[in-house]
Parts: structure tokens; sequence; C-alpha cells
């Protein structure tokens, strides 16, 4: 079928284009990125499960063939420029099949020893030589898992404080120079400090229970505990994805966004189609062509003068001189060339940002958040929409000089 092997033939060019052609504005690796961003916890966890099936010598082929795969679209992730931050799911699939051994070893039912009252507990021993040893409180890792996830999540909100405020901080600034400003930064020292507290709360419970319940038994209610973190970052990271503003680029899933502006620029011509057209979509609009600002015959442009069949495209601005309605990107090259008094407004059509371009002390607000300084977009698309004087003053179309 001739549509088929369009299809397929479209699809090959894509992804040769992508040897060479990164999916980032600036070359970022978008996939690998977005892997490291979103599933951080589940790299930890896959790589804890195979440590635990290489030290217990449970390996099997399909674990061998999770790992294989796993490396090797890791390794992908990092040398395709073309991959796409929905390509990092193909490493994720692997790496929750390696994890899923050491979650199931986080859930059994261990032994732990009894110093205390051994004579109740020893109907349930399992043999006579082992009545220290009962599997009864097997609800401890459990409630030990709820007390580390309660202490990660206020963890958390203090550690999302923090990157909140950090955005304040200057954003090229040395690290002498922070330092020197943290003294004027009391929220953020709070944040910071009540972190470190918890931090060292967090260790200290950890290490009494581990004294009393057995280390073993402490380290599943640890894990449990940051596997609940995970499944909740996990599906707040995906809704906050799934649900942003899609005018708001976010450095990863929309590198560029389609602004707000479009739908006031659909509006502006209506109005201007009620006002100097009698409603009808027969204004003679002239649209200066910029490859740079994405003005193309074929482009976002193109589409928001679908429904007007007079738009007439001209490569060079002074093709659009005296004409009525003109239509140029936001550059003062194309006011310049543009002969003729006109009044102006300017529509952003489409923001462009890439994670790249913030500093390091922001990193933190976005990966969070997604809360970044709106003055680090580094490409914006603007249109000019220019109506000739006398227009604007009130004369007709087929009357104006």
């Amino acid at each position: 079928h001739p549509g088929g092997l369009s299809t397929v033939g479209a699809l090959i060019e894509a992804s040769l284009a992508g040897l060479t052609q990164s999916a980032g504005m600036d070359g970022l690796r978008l996939g690998f990125a977005a892997l490291v961003a979103h599933e951080p916890l589940l790299v930890i966890f896959a790589l804890g499960g195979a440590w635990l099936l290489w030290r217990q010598g449970a390996i099997t082929y399909i674990d061998r063939f999770a790992a294989a795969w796993a490396g090797i679209g890791a390794l992908a992730l990092l040398l395709y420029p073309g991959a796409a931050p929905a390509d990092g799911m193909w490493v994720a699939l692997p790496l929750t099949l390696l994890a899923s051994y050491g979650i199931t070893q986080l859930m059994v039912d261990r032994r732990v020893v009894l110093l205390w009252d051994s004579e109740e507990n020893g109907a349930q021993a399992e043999s006579d030589a082992d009545e220290l040893y009962t599997t009864a409180y097997w609800w401890v890792k459990w409630l030990i898992a709820g007390i580390v996830l309660a202490l990660l999540l206020v963890i958390s909100t203090q550690f999302m404080e923090a990157a909140r405020l950090m955005l304040s901080l200057p954003e090229s600034a040395p690290i002498n120079e922070i330092l020197s400003q943290l003294s004027g930064q009391a929220r953020l020292l709070h944040a910071l400090g009540m972190m470190a507290l918890l931090s060292v709360v967090l260790a200290a419970v950890c290490l009494l229970l581990a004294n009393y319940w057995g280390a073993a038994t402490t380290l599943q209610g640890i894990g449990l505990g940051f596997l609940g973190l995970t499944l909740l970052s996990g599906a707040g990271g995906g809704w906050a994805i799934s649900a942003a503003d899609p005018a708001n680029p976010n450095g990863l899933w929309r590198q560029n966004a389609i602004n707000s502006d479009v739908k006031l620029l659909r509006e502006t011509l209506h109005e201007l189609s009620l006002w100097r057209a009698d409603g009808f979509a027969t204004l003679p609009f002239t649209v200066v062509e910029d490859q740079a600002s994405g003005i193309t015959r074929d482009g976002l442009a193109a589409w928001l003068l679908r429904d007007y069949p007079n738009a007439t495209f001209v490569p060079h601005p002074a093709q659009a001189a005296e004409e009525p309605i003109v239509l140029t990107a936001d550059d003062e090259s194309h006011y310049n060339l543009v002969a003729g008094d006109y009044v102006g407004q300017r529509f952003l059509l489409r923001r462009g940002w890439s994670v790249a371009a913030q500093s390091v002390w922001d990193l933190p607000a976005w990966w969070t958040q997604n809360r970044r300084r709106d003055e680090v977009e580094t490409d914006n698309d603007a249109l000019m929409l220019w109506l000739r004087q006398d227009i604007y003053d009130g004369a007709k179309l087929d009357q104006a000089n």
C-alpha cells in the first residue's frame, strides 16, 4: 500500500536523522535525562535487585536478559542524540524487572530473635533448637516502613521548600557568594536545618530499631519505606507531566510549547473581520516570511490564518510596504523595512526552554516542582500584527489610501 510504505519510509528517515540531529534544543540527551530525573529510585532498586541476584546465586536467563537490555538501552540513550523522553520507558521496563526481585525480598517474613519472651513464643518456633527465633512479628517491618516513609515525606517537604527558595539566589553566582548571602535567607536556612535535623533523626531511629529488632528486619522496613516514596513520587511526577499547562515548556517533555497568545491572535483577527469586513474572513493580510521565527507558508502562522483566503505570504518586508494589515516577525529589522505609519501589537507564538539552560541552583526546584525562572527561556517566537494608521483610525479597507 503506497500510504503504508511512505509511513514506514518516514519512520526510517526520522530514525536515521536521529543519529546526527538531537531531539533536544542544545544537544541534551532527553531520553536519558528523563529516566534519571523521573525514576532515580527505580534505578537504585534495580541495582540493589541485581546485586542480590548475584550475591544469592539466583540469576536466571530472564535476569541476564533484563540486565543486558537495561545496560544496552541506557548506553543507547546516551549515544543516540534523537532519543525522546518517552524512549526512556524502554529502559524503565527491564529496570522494573530487576527491581522486582529486591522488592520481593523486602516482603519476606524473616525470623526475629526473641530475647525477652522466648517461652511465650516457643510454640511458634520452627524447631526446638531454634526456639529463640520466630516469624510472629512479621508486622514489624511494615511498622518500620511507615515510620521511615513518614520521616521521608517530611524531609521531602523541607527539601521542596528549600528548592523553591533557592530560586531567589543569584543565577550564576559562585559558591562563595552564595554562602555569603545565606545569612539573609532565614527561611532557606530554616528549611536546610530541618532537613539536616530530620535526616539525623531518621538515622538514629533506624539504628535504635536495628538494635532491638535486628538489622535484617530494619533494612526491610527501610527498603519498604523508600519503595512507598518511589510509588508516591512516581504517581505525582506522572500527574505533573500529564496535567501540566501545555503552554508552559518544562525542559524535557515540552522543550517548545505553543503560547496562549495564539488564541488572542485568532480573537483579534476575528474582531478585525467584524470591524473592517462586516464579519467575513476576507481581510487582505500580508505576511512577511521569516524562517528563524517559524513564520512560513506551512508553519504555525499559516495554520492560524487558515480561515483567511486573502492572506498573502511575501519573502521580504519591503514587499509589505503600505499594505493595510501586515504580520511580521518580532524583529527590529522588519520594523524599519515596513514603510508607513502603523499601529502594532506583539503576540508570543512559541516558547522554548531547555533544562540545560538553567543554573545548578535552580535544578532542585525544577526537579521537584517544575518551577523555574521565567527569564531563562532561550527561544521565543513572536509575531507582530501591524494595522496601518488610517485603517486603525476607522477608514474602510476599500476607501483607505
